[in-house]
């Protein structure tokens, strides 16, 4: 999905760091640590329970609890899983090689190395016990680091750093719903912002949702579903602010916002609850988003979220103008271009009326056709007058066998999408007897009905024996 593109970006880049790190864990599993070069720890990632990295300025703390991995500090949140695994895993696969050995540690001048003022301490602790390293802020004329393990002195490549010194905010959950067992009954919407303004509820009826109050349109349930949905994943690209003043709603743009949600929920223990989002307003393509639940502002692309803040008329059912069925159906005038094509049904087959001696009816094109044509869906209405180029150069009307007129379709010109939630398509303006308004259409979707040759030349009869 496109409105979730930067989120799976994200997700298959962590996914194949982890994998990568996990196989060159297990590879470095065989390589047994030698005179000259050792892991830094003994540990393996499933028996850590704990890691604090001490620098000047911040210490980062993370315990494993019984629900997943919390940090503790510099702020209490939940983190990502796969981010963790993928320190781990960092942390661990690192070897370093040996400088000064535990022999020369009563010689060795520590403060030399950088050791009296360590850049940074790391720390893994398992029910075995604690194991740790200092890391000097100076390096080696290679770029290498120097590393205190206890009183040896090892030298370990400069991606160990930057595999281990992650900022916290990208170790930390970006999940703004973290109630997963919650059932929820009802979200209150308010909508305010790019060109929208509305104000509806979704409440839970029986095994459906339902748009309150209820709108003078059909509704399609199962976009309902699929947006509630995102709502649960939601998961912005990045912390923005773990603060949030005044100064940071107005920078963020929060003062106004542009879409509020407001869920009700029940918890697996019949209490009630209530989770509160609120976005801001465009920036620079760029969204900023909090929840009552934590005082940190998170950063998300406009384009990834482009089908989440949305009034009440994305959720219309625009397939319900083109619904038709085909069994009824027994003539078709299919008119592009001004040049008109008449199918007609004889049981079980369709015809071509009036071609040429030589051409014929393709059956297989004839259902593609259908098929296409009752799975088109609008995604923009609009009143008549509006609508620019409707004619009956490109139409399609189909008859029954009454010759009752089962669906009669015009296309006009090209367009851009009007609403937000539509900015990156390109429809056609069409009609059709089973909607009063006008409509858009994807443009592509009716080029491959209009563009779909059915009419082809008779296979001659040698040909047709010979296969």
């Amino acid at each position: 999905m496109k409105s979730f593109r930067s989120t799976w970006i994200m997700t298959v880049l962590v996914a194949g760091l982890v994998g990568y790190t996990a196989w060159e864990f297990r590879r470095a599993g065989t390589d047994l640590d030698t005179a000259e070069e050792k892991h830094l720890f003994s540990f393996k990632n499933e028996d850590v329970d704990r890691l604090e990295i001490t620098k000047p300025d911040e210490t980062l703390l993370i315990v494993r609890e019984p629900d997943g991995w919390k940090m503790k500090k510099p702020v209490e949140d939940l983190v990502e899983p796969t981010a963790m695994d993928a320190l781990l895993y960092s942390t661990l696969v690192q070897k370093g090689k040996s400088f000064r050995s535990t022999d020369d540690a009563k010689t060795t001048n520590w403060a030399e190395y950088g050791f009296d003022k360590p850049f940074y301490h790391l720390e893994l602790q398992t029910a075995k016990g604690i194991q740790s390293i200092d890391v000097s802020a100076k390096n080696a004329f290679d770029g290498s680091f120097y590393v205190r393990r206890e009183n040896e002195l090892l030298l370990v490549d400069h991606s160990f750093a930057q595999a281990v010194l992650r900022e916290p905010s990208t170790l930390r959950s970006r999940r703004l719903w973290r109630d997963p067992e919650a059932t929820i009954e009802s979200i209150h919407v308010v909508v305010d912002g790019d060109g929208m303004k509305d104000d509806f509820k979704i409440e839970k009826e029986k095994d459906s949702w339902a748009l309150k109050p209820a709108p003078p349109f059909p509704v399609d349930k199962t976009k309902v579903e699929t947006w509630v949905t995102r709502l649960q994943a939601m998961m912005p690209a990045e912390v923005a602010s773990e603060t949030l003043s005044d100064e940071d709603k107005r920078n963020f743009l929060l003062l106004r916002p542009s879409y509020v949600v407001s869920v009700h929920f029940k918890k697996p223990d019949g209490k009630a609850g209530e989770w509160k989002m609120t976005i801001g307003q465009d920036k620079a393509g760029e969204l900023y988003v909090y929840t009552d639940q934590r005082p940190t502002v998170y950063k998300m692309q406009i384009v990834d979220y482009q089908h989440f803040r949305v009034s009440r008329e994305y959720f219309r059912d625009g397939k319900v103008p083109f619904k038709i069925s085909i069994e009824q159906a027994h003539e078709i005038q299919f008119k592009v271009q001004g040049v008109t094509r008449v199918f007609k049904k004889t049981d079980p087959v369709w015809k071509l009326e009036g071609g040429k001696e030589d051409e014929e009816l393709d059956q297989e094109k004839l259902l593609s056709f259908m098929q296409k044509l009752t799975q088109l869906e609008a995604r923009e209405f609009m009143a008549k007058s509006s609508a620019k180029g409707l004619n009956d150069q490109n139409s399609i009307q189909i008859l029954d066998g009454n010759r009752k007129v089962l669906l009669d379709l015009k296309m006009g010109e090209v367009f851009k999408g009007k609403v937000a939630f539509n900015k990156d398509m390109t429809f056609r303006f069409v009609t059709t007897n089973l909607e009063t308004e006008a409509m858009g259409v994807e443009a592509s979707k009716l080029a491959d009905i209009f563009n779909l040759p059915m009419v082809q030349k008779k296979t001659p009869p040698n040909d047709k024996a010979a296969k």
